[in-house]
């Protein structure tokens, strides 16, 4: 098995349902939720609340072709922050920081 396919089993088995667009394309994309421990900067330290960090497949993220795309995943409406961060050498897992905002 390599080591794309493995990503896709994981998203597969601990992804949650993310719908990104809704007023627009409404994309489903799986998202794998992630501990906040490494986004955001104050000064010279790195902070994140927990529940705004998930991981998404670097090939959901291009085909989406989106700068700050607003998605709803468990209920709640969240807009991405800033450039999705790159988890694997190989660059086919992003972590994206996201924030909740309220309905248009």
């Amino acid at each position: 098995m390599d080591q794309i396919q493995v990503i896709e089993n994981s998203f597969l088995h601990f992804g949650r349902e993310a719908v990104f667009d809704p007023e627009g394309i409404n994309e489903t994309i799986l998202l794998i939720p992630a501990k906040g421990d490494e986004v955001g900067s104050f000064a010279t330290m790195e902070v994140a609340a927990p529940g705004t960090l998930f991981e998404i497949q670097a090939s959901k993220w291009r085909a989406l072709g989106m700068a700050k795309p607003v998605f709803v995943i468990d209920g709640e409406r969240r807009q991405v922050q800033g450039t999705p961060k790159a988890k694997d050498s190989r660059r086919l897992v992003l972590i994206l920081d996201s924030q909740k905002v309220t309905t248009p």
